[in-house]
């Protein structure tokens, strides 16, 4: 009976396993700042605004549109506070430099918006909310701009900050609450190199 059960429990851990696979991020440093270029290119402020901070925070696309301009943001200590994360979790992120920086540069221009008095930070030119069919209409407009052979998505930045903050050297506990993870196991996946990588250290043999 304890070998059956055995069998069961191993079992359904591999089917877990496969379930929470995550792959290392598909798209190269190169290609996500090909991407970035070509927003810079269009002097879309808010768009601009929206992809540094997936890339260099790792939130959800959800949770950077629910971001209330004065309840969550605060720039002059470099905080982000995240109230409605996944499970519906809080969490605080840290802003880099260049988050800020592409922040208040949009600001500057939501101030003169149409709806500006919006309690969301990113608002839109047909309502007072940055809608998730627009990102990902925006994402795919900028994917064609920038000639990336796949379209890239609001998750693959998050893909992308979890595998290069570990690349970086930040530790697996600090990209697990930066991301926002429940189960550090999660971020665990994202410590798989990538094929690139692998080849590339296979030639210096």
């Amino acid at each position: 009976m304890g070998v059956q059960n055995e069998l069961v429990i191993s079992k359904n851990m591999k089917k877990k396993i496969q379930q929470d696979y995550v792959s290392p991020a598909q798209f190269s440093e190169k290609e996500v700042h090909k991407f970035l270029q070509a927003i810079v290119e269009t002097k879309k402020v808010r768009d601009c605004a929206l992809v540094i901070l997936l890339m260099h925070t790792g939130c959800r696309i959800s949770e950077a549109l629910q971001i209330d301009l004065q309840q969550d943001l605060y720039l002059s200590s470099s905080e982000l506070v995240i109230r409605f994360g996944k499970g519906d979790k809080q969490r605080t992120v840290l802003l880099n430099q260049k988050v800020i920086q592409a922040l208040k540069n949009y600001l500057v221009e939501r101030n003169l918006h149409k709806y500006k008095k919006s309690p969301y930070l990113f608002v839109s030119n047909k309502g007072p909310e940055l809608s998730r069919m627009t990102v990902n209409d925006m994402f795919k407009k900028y994917s064609k701009l920038a000639e990336l052979t796949t379209d890239l998505k609001p998750h693959d930045l998050r893909h992308y900050f979890c595998s290069h903050a570990l690349e970086n050297g930040f530790d697996v506990h600090e990209v697990a609450h930066i991301a926002g993870h429940s189960n550090i196991h999660t971020t665990l996946l994202y410590t798989n190199p990538s094929r690139t990588k692998m080849l590339d250290k296979l030639n210096l043999l």
